[in-house]
């Protein structure tokens, strides 16, 4: 729903959350110097593991990003909360090439996302209409799939 919302004149809980996914696919030569640059990565990665003797490679770990990002929620165009913090993973999925035979691949899938939830300093029966605002200027990892922002109030 967009557009203003009414109030029966209660407290109203306001929740804004931000997602992003970016992808970063590299291909790896049946050659011994892709084989070297996929375990290069494999290690640099840190925690990937195997279940078929080496051959693929899963897994998952933290990415904080560094830069800023920052989240504000509006009423009615007016500041009533600013949130500057956001978590990240990285999940890694690859196969390994096999030189002379089979060129290999990592995908590396960036998530990072945000939520906060505060109470509407307004407490009163007037029509209002909640908005949120975000920048970043941290770097993604890999090319942007989705980004998404949500605004939901709850009336109590």
């Amino acid at each position: 729903m967009t557009g203003a919302i009414g109030s029966n004149g209660n407290q109203v809980s306001i929740n804004g959350s931000y997602a992003l996914q970016a992808r970063n696919f590299q291909t790896y030569p049946a050659t011994t110097q892709g084989l070297n640059d996929y375990n290069a990565a494999i290690a640099a990665f840190g925690s990937a593991s195997s279940t078929d003797g080496g051959f693929t490679h899963q897994g998952t770990k933290a990415n904080n990003p560094s830069g800023g990002f920052t989240m504000t929620l509006k009423r009615n165009g007016s500041n009533i909360g600013t949130y500057n913090s956001i978590s990240g993973s990285i999940t890694l999925n690859g196969a390994k090439p096999v030189p002379g035979d089979a060129s290999g691949y990592i995908e590396w899938l960036y998530d990072y996302w945000s939520s906060f939830t505060l109470a509407d300093p307004s407490v009163n029966t007037a029509d209002r209409t909640y908005t949120a605002d975000f920048t970043r200027s941290f770097g993604t990892g890999g090319s942007v799939q989705s980004q998404r922002i949500s605004v939901t109030s709850t009336e109590w």
